[in-house]
């Protein structure tokens, strides 16, 4: 029996298992009848029949946490330009009736995994992707509430009384509305053409003080929406910035930080923990932002880490003693 090709696929789970035990992955038999583990490498007897187990991973879908941490050559991740979106949310931010322009965008981290932006602080990072939703407002074709009731220059003939755009009409007993509440009167018995006319000269008329009010956005002494924006990206830029290289250049010492298979085969459950920690503790003292550590608004010492033991706080603790550990080694 020529076990050739099942040598190679056992060479491969030799390569990429992270404990260097791949029999794990194989079983034997004699007779096709049953089937029992290896508990070492095969000596591939003619006589006997060798297979991978249903459970082994499939290589062609899967990465081997031991090739990644190994790996020194990954290449750079595609960044996106997301100039022009920016000054899309931009405009939102400037017409949300509510100043909750997320609610009108997507996030995705993956090719087509979108899923609904939930903070007030957007942030367009390089390594993900951006749209608006399909329902959200055409600034092309509508108007929105809160530009209406600010607007104080309307174009001669038209006014506003709270609710509805209106047209003096000087051929009829009162004056008819164009827009309310976020519409055009595409009801009205007037002419279709001169109802156009006029939704065409509001729509021009406030997309002039749109571009007028995005031309001064970025003014961030005189817009608090710009303020905003601007920390919160200053903020997260900081977090992802870093001073140093975590791992050495040289390949041999580079090996020697099996960190996938620490955070895979060590401590899965822990890290777990420590990772939603992190998140309730950012919810606490930073709502609304992303997950970042703000390293500024509290600083540990071993006497905190102490305290939380005696309270029977684990996680707590231990997530102090990461902190006095990186902070040593960064400062």
């Amino acid at each position: 029996m020529n076990h050739e090709e099942l040598k190679q696929q056992y060479t491969q789970d030799e390569l990429l298992h992270p404990e260097g035990k791949p029999w794990e992955w194989w079983e034997i038999t004699l007779t096709k009848d049953k089937w029992e583990s290896l508990r070492q490498h095969p000596v591939w007897l003619s006589g006997f029949y060798y297979r991978r187990k249903s459970t082994a991973p499939n290589w062609e879908e899967e990465l081997s946490p031991k090739e990644v941490a190994e790996c020194d050559d990954l290449q750079e991740v595609t960044k996106c330009d997301h100039k022009e979106l920016q000054q899309q949310y931009t405009q939102d931010e400037l017409l949300h009736p509510e100043g909750k322009p997320w609610e009108w965008w997507e996030v995705a981290g993956m090719k087509d995994d979108w899923v609904p932006m939930s903070s007030e602080f957007m942030y367009f990072g390089e390594d993900l992707d951006y749209r608006r939703k399909p329902t959200a407002p055409n600034w092309d074709e509508e108007l929105s509430p809160k530009e209406v009731a600010e607007c104080d220059d309307w174009p001669e003939g038209y006014y506003f009384d709270g609710t509805c755009i209106r047209l003096e009409d000087n051929d009829a007993p009162r004056d008819w509305y164009v827009w309310e509440r976020g519409r055009f009167n595409e009801d009205n018995e007037k002419d279709i053409e001169e109802l156009e006319g006029s939704k065409q000269i509001l729509l021009n008329h406030l997309k002039k003080r749109r571009e007028a009010a995005l031309a001064t956005y970025g003014n961030a002494e005189d817009n608090p929406l710009s303020q905003r924006q601007q920390q919160a990206t200053k903020d997260l830029q900081g977090v992802t910035k870093r001073d140093h290289k975590v791992f050495p250049e040289d390949d041999a010492e580079r090996a020697k930080y099996p960190i996938g298979t620490l955070i895979t085969e060590y401590f899965p459950n822990a890290l777990a923990a420590l990772a939603k920690h992190s998140w309730e503790s950012n919810e606490k003292h930073n709502p609304g932002e992303p997950v970042h550590w703000a390293k500024d608004k509290s600083i540990g010492n071993i006497d905190r880490v102490f305290r939380h033991l005696i309270d029977g706080e684990k996680i707590h603790a231990a997530w102090r003693i990461l902190e006095l550990i990186e902070r040593d080694i960064t400062e």
